[in-house]
């Protein structure tokens, strides 16, 4: 979710006798957009349904809700993004033969890309929005600052009451797997020398069969805090990743169409199996003891099926947009059309802000009481958080972006 460039995301494609250009991916901001709304309107209902605690919604109300809920998987989704994204130039340069890439370059831009947007999201939400956001003592400033607050016993308080920004424990997920990523990814070259792409396939199996196996863990047991950080989510970072390996075997050798490229080559079918999964978690769902996700109010086969929907659902929007190869289709023109890229370019400060404005805008200007809260929060709050997003790129990000490109 914080890997967000002007425009089109651009990857160096793998050397070869020719020279390459570099591949742009211009859906992926467009689906950075869709996700970051996703998770808007989420919260958006939280004005509605006051979290879901105790609220037991019948005929189809039931549903309308069951909707909402289902709108978390835009952060699978900005995980699975981000898997492709940031683990395709490592294969690139494995398979290409180059060296190591920097590790005080790769430090360095992610430093600067993720840490101080969010520091002054951080700060600007606790001073404006004090009654919404806190955070107590020394200690836990330090940890909400790092990134590593979920690591930290106590540091996001009980339940659903958070200290720090409520919607920062993705970061915290993002920010473990950009750390461990070069590790992972030296291994695997230190490992597969001969055969550098099986090597990697491998490697990336490997992840997701970690990743399913602490779900696993979580549904059926009582993991420890670090499992429930990233390895919880590594399915959905291993599913960008997987794609990474595809799109740069597809690059590599066009005529060697899998049958993966060969549905990417029509995403209307794509985006039509990830809204039937929608619809079948809508539909399935028991939310008649609690929200969904509140896992120990939850089924254990509803939460099995609900992991398996949310793949779907993660797959069939993230194939499309980076395993084109071509650029037709109103799908794809949705996601490259300027509002979407717009939109993507500054999900990140969108990402940042827009819990806090929901909230306030909740507490003080609108009452579930007075009817009609969601329309009026979004109506109201959508703007204003595109509006301190885009100030956010401008004057804190995009410096630092164009920064980040110098380092070397």
């Amino acid at each position: 979710m914080v890997e967000t460039l002007a425009g089109a995301v651009s990857v160096d494609a793998p050397a070869s006798s020719a020279p390459v250009s570099p591949v742009r991916y211009n859906c992926i901001e467009g689906l950075r957009a869709v996700a970051a709304l996703a998770v808007f309107f989420i919260h958006v209902s939280e004005t509605r349904y006051s979290a879901g605690f105790g609220y037991h919604a019948i005929g189809v109300d039931r549903y309308v809700r069951a909707f909402f809920d289902e709108l978390q998987v835009g952060v699978p989704i900005f995980f699975a993004i981000s898997g492709f994204v940031i683990y395709r130039p490592f294969v690139t340069r494995h398979v290409g033969g180059q060296g190591e890439p920097s590790a005080a370059s790769y430090i360095t831009r992610r430093v600067l890309r993720i840490y101080p947007a969010y520091w002054v999201a951080l700060v600007g939400t606790v001073l404006v929005f004090s009654d919404l956001v806190t955070v107590r003592g020394p200690a836990h400033w330090f940890a909400n600052l790092g990134l590593v607050q979920m690591y930290v016993p106590g540091a996001t308080g009980h339940g659903f009451v958070f200290e720090g920004m409520v919607q920062a424990w993705t970061l915290t997920a993002e920010v473990t797997f950009y750390a461990t990523l070069p590790i992972f990814a030296y291994v695997v070259r230190r490992t597969a020398r001969l055969h550098p792409l099986r090597g990697h396939w491998m490697g990336v199996i490997g992840v997701i069969v970690v990743g399913v196996a602490a779900r696993m863990w979580l549904i059926f047991g009582t993991p420890p805090t670090w499992v429930t950080v990233l390895p919880i989510y590594l399915a959905f970072f291993g599913t960008g990743m997987a794609l990474a390996l595809v799109s740069i075997a597809v690059a590599r050798d066009p005529g060697a169409r899998s049958r993966l490229v060969r549905c990417a080559e029509h995403p209307a079918w794509c985006v039509g199996v990830a809204l039937l999964a929608f619809v079948i978690a809508t539909v399935t769902a028991d939310i008649t003891d609690g929200p969904v996700i509140l896992l120990n109010a939850t089924p254990i086969w509803e939460q099995l099926l609900r992991y398996f929907l949310q793949w779907v659902m993660v797959a069939g929007l993230i194939v499309p947009a980076v395993l084109a190869l071509h650029q037709g289709g109103r799908v794809r023109a949705t996601l490259g059309s300027r509002v979407a890229v717009f939109m993507g370019s500054i999900s990140y400060g969108f990402y940042l802000w827009h819990w806090a404005i929901i909230r306030w805008l909740a507490k003080h200007w609108f009452y579930a009481s007075s009817g009609q809260t969601m329309l009026k929060v979004t109506l109201v709050g959508l703007p204003a958080t595109i509006a301190i997003a885009y100030a956010s790129f401008r004057i804190v990000e995009k410096p630092l972006i164009k920064l980040s490109k110098r380092v070397r």
